[in-house]
């Protein structure tokens, strides 16, 4: 057999790296992308185009998919926190929404530059979902 066979071979019968190793293989990660507050509304059907739809529930969420990636590479722990975990490059307004936005980033330990994420004068991104819930 070939030394790629063997080592192949020895991977597929279940071998597996020193934690010291995996340990040492993680680094920081750099997310570039949307930070948002979702708005979502559940009702019974999906309105038609010009239709009014009455919600059955309605949930504030923070969202984004660039903060959503950002969330998750920091529980999953493929990140180092002690070499700066994730940073998250995005822009938020100046008003609550933003503040809010930020908070929650901070607390599933995503790093932000809070002075050069917050823009004066703008309103921070919404996303308006509506979920079928039946």
């Amino acid at each position: 057999t070939t030394k790629m066979g063997r080592r192949l071979g020895s991977a597929a019968l279940g071998e597996r790296r020193a934690p010291e190793a995996a340990e040492n293989d993680r680094g920081r990660v750099v997310v570039v992308g949307s930070i948002n507050q979702d708005l979502t509304t559940y009702a019974h059907s999906l309105p038609s185009p010009g239709q009014t739809v009455l919600g059955s529930d309605f949930a504030t969420a923070a969202g984004g998919k660039g903060a959503n990636q950002a969330v998750a590479a920091s529980c999953i722990g493929v990140v180092d926190k002690t070499r700066g975990g994730v940073h998250m490059i995005g822009r938020v307004g100046d008003d609550v929404m933003g503040e809010s936005m930020l908070l929650s980033l901070k607390s599933m330990g995503v790093d932000l530059d809070e002075q050069g994420t917050r823009v004066a004068g703008a309103h921070t991104g919404v996303a308006s979902i509506v979920v079928d819930s039946t």
